[in-house]
């Protein structure tokens, strides 16, 4: 590729540092940006991350840009977060970022200033298929940190413009970069938090978000009986045992939560399991399939393996997912993201899932 004018969003860690490293040294004309996302200094997205994005900048010698998005965040992301877990799903709001503001906001201002392309520190690969002119997410090398399934909300029309530099390089690889080229952010751990919980202390940012969370309510088992009470539905998962507060002869688990009666339904580990479940809200990157079935593998959340099943399209934006064998613990709200090989096809929000 001949030199280009490339942006990269920068959270101050190790991989965004590594990719605009990469590209720097490949001698394009690199400009770094953070994105500022709520006003609170806490988290991945803090005042950490600002300072050490700003850091790295200066390291590498090259503009860096702040941009503030908290309105668009707080309407697509954080009301978002609240009002699935009130609903008595449970959110996963990196892929709502990601799909609703980082690419497309990353995008625009890339436009307006005349840059070629934008870059982002994720371990996936933007393909193309010359037959059907159509641009692809696959995969990245290293399948341990593959993060293809976070870019489920893309729309194939962005990736002629994206580019992931890290997507043939291990999480090793990339840190012996960072300490070869001397960054600061080299030994710096990878955040395991949401942006904007710091330290996963959803309970107390959802009290302080939504007070009305606290609802307490029935815990019951299949046949109806009442087996104590619960704190409110957001302060639980299906799949989950701790915390329930109930005594019984045998580990039980949540397997439903229900917000019309204020239920949560608990029983026995096999009772977790699934046969299928539908899809909402699905999105494609590249042509959606016809109105026919197709075999596909399925992840129901980002750490859950792959899986193969038969996908059947039943409206613009749904569709119906049968596994060859059931599943444990498909949660409502999390994503479903569909592969053929390596090749990310789309993807959707689990809407319900079937014995």
């Amino acid at each position: 590729m001949s030199k280009k004018k490339i942006m990269v969003a920068m959270s101050g860690g190790v991989d965004s540092s590594v990719a605009a490293l990469l590209l720097r040294e490949q001698g394009h004309r690199v400009v770094g940006v953070h994105f500022r996302q709520t006003n609170s200094g806490k988290g991945c997205c803090g005042d950490p991350g600002l300072s050490d994005a700003r850091r790295v900048t200066q390291q590498l010698g090259i503009y860096f840009y702040l941009l503030k998005c908290l309105p668009e965040f707080k309407r697509e992301v954080i009301d978002y977060f609240c009002r699935t877990y009130l609903a008595g799903e449970t959110p996963n709001p990196c892929i709502l970022c990601n799909g609703r503001i980082r690419f497309p906001l990353l995008l625009k201002l890339a436009a307006s200033l005349d840059f070629d392309y934008i870059a982002t520190g994720h371990y996936a690969r933007v393909g193309f298929d010359s037959q059907t002119n159509h641009h692809f997410i696959t995969r990245s090398a290293d399948d341990h940190k593959d993060q293809s399934y976070f870019l489920v909300g893309l729309k194939e029309r962005w990736l002629d413009r994206i580019i992931w530099p890290l997507g043939e390089l291990s999480k090793s690889e990339v840190r012996e970069i960072a300490r070869n080229a001397g960054l600061e952010v080299s030994e710096k751990p990878d955040s395991q938090d949401i942006c904007f919980v710091p330290r996963k202390k959803y309970a107390e940012f959802l009290r302080d978000a939504r007070p009305d969370c606290y609802a307490p309510g029935p815990i019951r088992d299949r046949r109806g009986r009442i087996l104590g009470t619960h704190s409110g539905l957001p302060f639980y998962t299906v799949g989950q045992r701790n915390g329930l507060r109930i005594s019984s002869s045998q580990p039980l688990y949540v397997l439903e939560l229900e917000p019309k009666s204020n239920t949560i339904y608990v029983g026995r580990k096999e009772e977790l399991y699934r046969a299928r479940l539908t899809v909402r809200e699905c999105n494609w990157i590249g042509k959606p399939p016809g109105s026919g079935g197709f075999r596909a593998g399925i992840k129901v959340r980002f750490r859950h393996p792959e899986v193969p099943g038969s996908l059947r399209v039943t409206s613009q934006n749904r569709l119906e997912v049968v596994f060859d064998r059931p599943q444990r613990a498909i949660a409502p709200g999390q994503f479903a993201a569909f592969y053929q090989g390596d090749r990310l096809l789309g993807g959707g929000i689990i809407d319900q899932s079937f014995a």
